[in-house]
């Protein structure tokens, strides 16, 4: 779900949700983590999809990730890391959404 909130985007969207996808997801398929993504983030994304549910953290593990992260509880190298992988972030999306709002305008001004 974090994936897919930060992409924006449907997991596995190109290709037919059918029993193939569902053998292939069984068998270690994963979507692609967006590529603007925190590197914080991409791993606990990553862990939350790891094949074996024992390595997998449990919904209190997450709880108190996110609430750690949320309330700045950080030694001071991850402070300055997550901090300027937010900003990172931020920037990029903020790009990412100009350029698509300027590209849906140019289609608008093209077919008027």
């Amino acid at each position: 779900m974090m994936n897919e909130f930060i992409s924006e985007e449907t997991p596995y969207n190109n290709i037919p949700h059918n029993h193939a996808l569902s053998i292939k997801i069984c068998k270690g398929l994963r979507p692609n983590i967006f590529k603007y993504t925190p590197k914080l983030l991409a791993d606990l994304i990553t862990k939350c999809w790891d094949a074996k549910a024992d390595n997998r953290p449990t919904a209190k593990e997450l709880y108190q990730t996110l609430n750690k992260w949320k309330n700045n509880k950080y030694d001071d190298s991850d402070i300055k890391s997550f901090k300027s992988q937010m900003k990172e972030y931020n920037d990029k999306i903020k790009l990412n959404r100009t350029n698509l709002n300027e590209s849906d305008q140019d289609e608008e001004n093209n077919t008027e």
